[in-house]
């Protein structure tokens, strides 16, 4: 019995301590962007490329999200108003009852209906329950993933569908593996100059 409780306790704490490493692609009308993201409980590295110059956005829960311009030496702490999109929506999940399995995940489909000052929105979206990691840390899901008690518990890995300004866009995993991140990983570099914008 001690055997099977200590395996149930590892197992959790691994769970609760999982670490990966998400290939992801979003696509908002004709534009089509590739992120690498690592991702622990409490904080994440989004690193893409925009009009050639890489960008790498840090999500730290208990100290705020910051865009880091490595050639730069600079690091931009965003503010929370650039993240408000579907954070101050109105926002309900009705399960369809479609299931389908994703990179080995059982999902389940969700529709998605916001509505704000800006506008309506309906998405699709595919959540593989076993996936407990925060999906507010993901940076460019961030702005279509709703913060409300009733969003389903899970992670999306495919979500689609037509934005308030009418804009289709697209959210799609492309890869999840399991990865081992150092500290440092996930923290500002020194030397850094931190400006507020």
């Amino acid at each position: 019995m001690k055997t099977i409780l200590l395996l149930m306790c590892v197992t959790c704490a691994l769970h609760m301590n999982a670490q990966y490493q998400i290939d992801c692609r979003v696509t908002v009308g004709e534009n089509e962007i590739p992120y690498r993201s690592t991702i622990t409980e409490k904080a994440s590295k989004t690193t893409f490329n925009m009009e050639g110059m890489e960008i790498i956005m840090l999500n730290l829960l208990d100290k705020g999200t910051y865009t880091l311009m490595p050639e730069q030496n600079m690091a931009i702490k965003m503010k929370q108003e650039m993240f408000d999109t579907l954070e101050v929506c109105n926002c309900t999940f009705v399960k369809t009852g479609n299931k389908k399995t994703l990179l080995g995940y059982p999902c389940d489909e969700y529709v998605q209906k916001c509505i704000s000052a800006k506008g309506n929105s309906e998405v699709k979206a595919w959540y593989a329950g076993d996936l407990k990691f925060n999906p507010l840390l993901i940076s460019p899901l961030r702005q279509y993933v709703s913060s409300s008690a009733s969003r389903p518990s899970g992670f999306p890995l495919l979500h689609e569908g037509t934005l308030s300004d009418g804009s289709k866009v697209k959210f799609e995993v492309k890869s999840i593996l399991k990865a081992e991140i150092k500290p440092s990983d996930l923290s500002i570099p020194e030397g850094y100059m931190i400006m507020e914008y």
